[in-house]
């Protein structure tokens, strides 16, 4: 008996150990000439994304490196591209992508001022839709080359040719502008992997960007905007661990706690690490980034042989069961009897019995109304029947939702259209 062959994902092989091995044994020429073979294999696009990559790659090494310099009329032809195509409110992705690829080789080759003209008469308005490509979701499913590169060698051109003065407001705005097409959630690093060498004045310039972002009002809810990640970073590069302290303490942002504890992490200072997990768990009170937290407090204390990483443990998981939304149990919405609640007094029973006894009542409701036995957990996801409840969870129905309605519309026409089946018609005919 022959076996079927099954579908599916296809299992990624293994890495090779002598695959190391291999390319420390061939020579530079072998190498290189490896190299162009496989290119010329590859189909334009994949083949177009890699020698950018390469050429990328290669600016940065230590031979100082550079592409040629295109024309400084790249820039004038891009502005005049992007007048054309805003009045059409559409541009080819190809043409798009070669004068993109024309702004980047002028960045590599260090002509910044062509290359931000280029950059800016193009990448403003795709953010914002002036100019459409076609693109269902993302930029970069239409484009042939990498979007967030060309968004990182924006920023960086306007970095590089705007004064120290205006540097910091200039930066901010440009960053804001081309959000449509990528985000750099850490600008600075960002500029750096794509400048040949370190940036200008970055020294004077950080106390700047930080007094620009700490203008900015932090967000109502716990997930941080990205001016408070990009102020994070700065504080960061400007005054280490410290600063990163200083800030967690301040604001007692979760991802600043979290932030402050995995840059001692990232060192292994392992004593310190566990004084700032146990600190900021404290930090944050109740939030659901408690869990993560205490996990980070039990890993140290395990890297530090403490006997007391089982109680840290527990501590953890009761935190994790703690801060989840407390989870209606969605069968007993169904059940038009059952215990649906802790009694009073039990851990937990006051605000999980309410909402269960409000779903339970809710539901034999949407039974009453629709005729239906029960709803399953899956049915009230799919149709929209559960809502959030007071605490935050999902699993109260909503009567009247017009989900609901229109399920007990369409169940009533099915069970009036199969009482039908079967009934003689008035020509004598059978129903089917």
């Amino acid at each position: 008996m022959r076996a079927r062959r099954r579908r599916g994902t296809p299992r990624v092989p293994a890495e090779d150990p002598d695959f190391s091995r291999a390319l420390e044994a061939m020579t530079a020429p072998e190498l290189r000439a490896f190299v162009r073979g496989v290119l010329d294999e590859l189909e334009p696009d994949a083949r177009t994304e890699i020698v950018d990559a390469l050429m990328a790659r290669a600016v940065k090494g230590h031979a100082g490196w550079k592409p040629n310099r295109p024309s400084q009329r790249i820039a004038d032809d891009a502005k005049s591209f992007a007048e054309a195509a805003r009045v059409v409110g559409y541009a080819d992705p190809t043409d798009v992508s070669e004068h993109l690829r024309l702004g980047s080789r002028a960045f590599l080759a260090g002509d910044h001022v062509s290359a931000r003209g280029v950059f800016e008469a193009l990448l403003p308005p795709i953010a914002v839709a002036d100019i459409d490509l076609g693109q269902h979701e993302l930029v970069d499913e239409v484009l042939g080359v990498d979007a967030h590169m060309c968004v990182a060698q924006y920023v960086t051109s306007v970095y590089t040719t705007t004064s120290l003065a205006d540097r910091a407001a200039a930066v901010h705005t440009a960053i804001e502008q081309v959000e449509g097409v990528s985000t750099l959630l850490n600008p600075i690093k960002d500029m750096e992997d794509v400048s040949a060498g370190a940036l200008p004045d970055l020294e004077a310039f950080l106390p700047l960007w930080v007094m620009r972002l700490r203008r900015r009002r932090p967000s109502k809810d716990e997930w941080e905007s990205n001016p408070e990640r990009w102020h994070r970073e700065a504080v960061f590069r400007s005054e280490g661990v410290d600063g990163l302290e200083r800030l967690a303490r301040k604001t007692k942002r979760p991802q600043s706690c979290l932030a402050w504890c995995e840059a001692l992490m990232d060192v292994e200072h392992w004593p310190e690490a566990l004084l700032a997990y146990d600190a900021a768990a404290k930090l944050v009170g109740k939030s659901h980034w408690r869990g993560q937290l205490l996990d980070g407090s039990a890993l140290a204390a395990q890297q530090l042989g403490r006997a007391d990483v089982p109680r840290r443990l527990e501590a953890s998981r009761v935190a994790w069961c703690a801060d989840a939304p407390a989870p209606l149990a969605l069968a007993d919405l169904g059940r038009p009897h059952g215990r649906h609640a802790a009694s009073k007094g039990e851990e937990g029973g006051d605000s999980l019995s309410q909402e269960r006894r409000t779903a339970g009542r809710t539901a034999s409701r949407a039974r009453r109304r629709s005729g239906r036995r029960s709803y399953s957990a899956l049915e009230g996801f799919r149709l929209g029947l559960v809502e959030r409840g007071p605490s935050g969870s999902r699993g109260v129905p909503s009567i009247g939702h017009p989900a609901c309605e229109r399920h007990n519309r369409e169940g009533q026409r099915r069970t009036s259209g199969a009482a039908r089946i079967g009934r003689p018609r008035s020509d004598g005919g059978i129903r089917r």
